[in-house]
């Protein structure tokens, strides 16, 4: 058996390269993803962790990579508010017409803001 220099192509017979480019591809795609932050600095990191044994003639090996990739983009929007039955709700838009097949009931609390108090199906 031929013995060969450990590099990082070599170490755990190319595992950690494989490792390195799974881990790579995946911050990449993070870095195209509409969803992301596209201001956000990603990150690789690969840690390698040697301990020597007793007598010096050989190391423990211990790899791996952690990454940081960025978030969701920071959003906003509108929620339109009311009370219904005394209590405090939110809804994502004004419901002025009913579906098809449904009816809807409206009331106009303070401020001039719609909010569903009722959505019943006609059946």
């Amino acid at each position: 058996m031929e013995t060969q220099k450990v590099t990082l192509v070599t170490m755990d017979n190319g595992a950690a390269v494989e490792l390195f480019d799974h881990e790579f591809t995946k911050l990449i795609g993070n870095c195209l993803d509409e969803n992301a932050d596209p201001k956000a600095k990603r990150a690789l990191t690969l840690t390698v962790v040697v301990q020597p044994t007793e007598d010096r003639q050989a190391v423990a090996l211990a790899y791996s990579i952690t990454t940081k990739p960025a978030g969701p983009k920071p959003r906003a929007g509108i929620l339109f508010i009311g009370r219904e039955g005394g209590e405090p709700v939110a809804y994502d838009r004004i419901q002025t017409t009913a579906f098809p097949g449904e009816e809807a009931e409206h009331q106009q609390p303070a401020g001039g803001v719609r909010s569903i108090t009722s959505l019943t199906a006609n059946t």
